[in-house]
């Protein structure tokens, strides 16, 4: 696969999201977001937004390839020494299934809040969109962290401590970059930052995950959250009806 097409398989998702977003926005009381501008329509607002997004993600996408090439990281779909099975899949829905095995445990013992299961437990018939959106946006996650600033980082580092090998300098990043990463959402989120079991759990699962994005390839670590948000999901949904 040559770059553009390589570029543009990985555009698509984020902008179908935002899309979907948007719908959500429009048609799904349980999803609200702050008016920019009350003297300015919604259709107005939102497509400001959608191009806003596009704008970033191009953005970020171009420059993370970038990086990725630089620090070495693996783009797989624009290799020709890849095995579709044994360097995607096979890791991806290995290490997918057990770090879903791992989060049902701890969960077990110290109930997450789990924020992938949210949309999907609320019922309504916006379900396969809210579904749509969260499997989506793991893509944007994929995008934004492990290309750009997984990768960003690591050269950065490379920067600064000229002596740094490869290998320390992006799991330094990678460390980093999942604490902070983590931490600021639920600041975000929250408007605090209390160190609990769920900032460990979802800072470990961003760790385990780089180091797969690192040792493996970018496709392979996506496909491996993806497999994690849609069991951890179904699950929730499956607990929920059972309730």
């Amino acid at each position: 696969m040559n770059e553009t097409r390589y570029f543009l398989l990985w555009l698509m998702p984020p902008i179908l999201q935002n899309i979907i977003f948007i719908w959500l926005i429009e048609n799904d009381d349980l999803i609200q977001t702050p008016l920019l501008d009350q003297g300015i329509s919604l259709f107005i607002q939102n497509a400001i937004s959608l191009l806003f997004a596009i704008f970033f993600t191009v953005l970020i996408l171009a420059l993370g390839m970038d990086f990725c090439k630089k620090i070495g990281a693996r783009l797989l779909l624009l290799r020709s020494d890849y095995s579709v099975k044994d360097d995607i899949i096979k890791p991806a829905l290995l290490v997918g299934l057990v770090v879903s095995g791992i989060l049902f445990a701890i969960d077990l013992f110290y109930p997450l809040s789990n924020p992938y299961a949210f949309v999907v437990i609320q019922g309504g018939q916006q379900f396969f969109y809210r579904l749509a959106n969260n499997l989506l946006s793991v893509i944007s996650y994929g995008i934004n962290v492990f290309l750009f600033w997984f990768a960003g980082i690591a050269l950065l580092i490379r920067k600064i401590l000229k002596n740094t090998s490869r290998d320390s300098a992006m799991y330094a990043s990678i460390i980093f970059i999942s604490l902070i990463w983590n931490i600021g959402m639920r600041a975000w989120g929250l408007g605090a930052s209390p160190i609990n079991i769920d900032l460990v759990v979802q800072s470990g699962v961003s760790i385990i995950l780089g180091v797969l994005f690192w040792k493996k390839g970018f496709e392979t670590a996506v496909l491996c959250h993806l497999i994690i948000v849609f069991i951890v999901q179904m699950a929730a949904l499956a607990i929920h009806f059972l309730h």
